[in-house]
């Protein structure tokens, strides 16, 4: 999630040493979720001051490309082409570049996944357009818990709370959060702080449940409609042509409001089980 990702680039503006401006100055993170993958470009200028100067998304996710992951490099090698007008010529090629995979990555066999990030690698490294450093490319699938501590990190960060030390303030609590995806939720409540010392990350309570985020629960809504249902989920008067049948949405709230429930009832065990994901 969005979330999570600026969390993240919280954590490695933490963990820049002191003089690595000189030689790194920007930074390229990848949000590769379920529904796409968003490129983000920082600068981290002197005294550790981030500022985004490129955000971009495209579609669709890494995930879709599991039947083809070598369709992943055209995409994403015209997006990181754009993204780097934005940095100066000189400093593109030390650009270290990020692509992390969340929610949409982690529904797929870890097979499937090594072939996309396989292929993805593979397309970056033989492209002679390749903007950034090729030797400072990470890619990878995050963990639900990951996802979930950086987006409390972006919480807390956002709302000056911590700064890049990580350490909670004690005269300004830290907030938990439900970070809600489109392929799973995150739940993270950060410790209490001890003195204003505590690091937000000790001690702090995550919780991933993969397969309960927006996209996926509205996918099973329509799925649900399709084989019938009332179309109470959808503003009174619009019309869906679900596989072929015309539906047209009631704005009925309170239907709705059952519909999602009795979804979530029936998800209820596959929802506990997702837990560590």
């Amino acid at each position: 999630s969005t979330a999570a990702l600026y969390g993240s680039f919280v954590l490695l503006s933490a963990s820049t040493p002191v003089g690595a401006e000189e030689t790194a100055e920007y930074y390229a993170v990848c949000d590769a979720g379920s529904t796409g993958t968003r490129l983000y470009i920082f600068s981290l200028g002197g005294a550790s001051k981030a500022s985004s100067v490129f955000v971009k998304k495209v579609k669709p996710g890494l995930s879709s490309y599991a039947a083809n992951p070598a369709g992943t490099v055209e995409p994403l090698l015209k997006l990181f082409t754009e993204g780097a007008q934005k940095v100066p010529e000189e400093k593109r090629g030390a650009v270290p570049l990020f692509i992390l995979g969340t929610a949409g990555m982690r529904l797929l066999p870890p097979e499937k996944q090594r072939a996309i990030w396989g292929a993805l690698g593979a397309g970056l490294e033989a492209a002679p357009t390749f903007p950034f450093s090729k030797s400072s490319l990470v890619m990878r699938t995050v963990s639900g818990v990951e996802e979930g501590l950086w987006a409390v990190v972006t919480a807390n960060f956002l709302t000056d709370r911590i700064s890049t030390d990580l350490k909670i303030a004690k005269e300004n609590p830290a907030v938990g959060l439900l970070d809600l995806g489109g392929s799973s939720t995150q739940i993270a409540i950060p410790p209490l702080a001890q003195g204003g010392s505590a690091h937000i990350g000790e001690g702090a309570t995550v919780q991933s449940y993969l397969g309960f985020g927006m996209t996926r629960l509205r996918e099973e809504v329509r799925r649900k409609t399709s084989n019938g249902a009332d179309a109470a989920c959808y503003m009174k008067g619009y019309a869906l042509d679900e596989n072929g049948q015309q539906l047209t949405g009631t704005g009925d709230a309170p239907l709705c409001r059952v519909l999602i429930e009795a979804i979530m009832q029936s998800e209820s065990e596959s929802c506990n089980a997702n837990r560590p994901a």
